[in-house]
Order: C-alpha cells, then structure tokens, then sequence
C-alpha cells in the first residue's frame, strides 16, 4: 500500500463512533452541545410553569423537596468541614515512649552486665529529663554543659540536690572522657539522686 492510501485508511478507522470519545471536541460539536443544554433547560421551565398553572400544589410539593435536599446538602457539608478542621486542629495524641523515656530501664540493663559507666550517662539522661519535666530546668538541645552548670545553679532546686548534681556530672565527666573505667559508686550515686528528684517532684 502506499502512503496516501494507508493514510486514507487511518483517516476512515478513526472516523468510526468507537474513537469519537479520543477526537479533539470541534467549535461545532461545543456549540451543539450548548444548544441541546440550553434547549432541555428551555423544556424544564416552561414544564415547571404550565405544572404551576396546572398543579400548584404538586409544583409547591416539588419545589419544597428541591429546597430540602439542597438544606440536607448544605448542611452535610459543613458538617463535614467542621469534623475536618476539628480533626486538622486538634494535636495527635502523644506516644507512650515520648512521654515516659526509658533511661531507667536502659540504665538497670547496662548495669546488670557491668557496664557502669554507660549506666550512668543514662542515669544523668534520666535526671535532665526530671528536672525538665518539673520545670525545674529550662535547657534546649544544643546548650553545652558550661549552660547546663550555669542553669542549675539558678534552679530552684534544695541545695543539696543542685550541689549532689554537679558534682556527679564533673565526676561522670572525668571518668567518661578521661578514665573511661567503671564505677559502681558512680552508678548508685546517680540512681540514689535520680530517685530523690522524682519524689520531690511528686511530692511539690
């Protein structure tokens, strides 16, 4: 076959209604389209006035179930918008495990194998996060511990709490960045505190 008479053939193909749904909508399709609209709508309303002529009532009954379901609409959808926007606004509930972090856990398990000294860091965690959680303690995640020092000072905290504080976390500092051995004492030392803080902060 030759070009002209392969395109001849693709032209009559697409030509058939089962491709009409893929053909480009021509200026004279819309225009019929619009026509055969405006002529239903024509129909409509001179139905509804000869029914108003002929049948009032049926024509109010028709028109106030129209009004009702557009009311049932309306309503639906602010319905709808209020549930969303209330769903939108409210805050997920907070997990369980952002709550209660589990530093006394992870301390008891690392000091049941021996490792004392990562027992404490956890230790030290979980005392931070009292103190936070009481208000006690106003400290942001990237504060250095020279901040850290400088906020407990200021805490209002008992004074052998604040000092007992400090002073674990120079002797935790020494061992941690400069012995690197494990301590016991250390270890109870901080659970002895930790325990401390927590009764106080129930007890206040």
């Amino acid at each position: 076959m030759t070009d002209p008479e392969i395109q001849s053939l693709a032209r009559e193909i697409l030509a058939r209604d089962a491709y009409a749904r893929w053909r480009p909508l021509r200026a004279e399709g819309f225009l019929e389209f619009l026509r055969t609209v405006l002529h239903w709508f024509e129909v409509l309303t001179t139905s509804m006035h000869d029914l108003w002529v002929t049948r009032p009532l049926v024509y109010a009954a028709l028109v106030g179930a129209l009004l009702l379901l557009a009311t049932l609409l309306l309503a639906h959808i602010a319905y709808a918008l209020r549930v969303a926007l209330s769903k939108h606004g409210s805050p997920p509930p907070p997990r369980a495990d952002a709550q209660e972090p589990r530093f006394l856990e992870e301390a008891e398990t690392l000091a049941s194998t021996g490792r004392f000294l990562e027992a404490s860091h956890c230790l030290e965690l979980a005392v931070i996060d009292v103190l936070l959680r009481g208000h006690l303690l106003e400290l942001a995640r990237s504060d250095p511990n020279r901040i850290l020092r400088h906020r407990l000072r200021e805490a209002p905290l008992p004074n052998p709490e604040r000092q007992d504080v400090i002073s674990l976390l120079d002797r935790f500092e020494t061992k941690w960045f400069r012995d690197r051995s494990e301590d016991r004492c250390l270890y109870e030392d901080w659970r002895n505190l930790f325990d401390r803080l927590r009764r106080l902060q129930v007890t206040s």
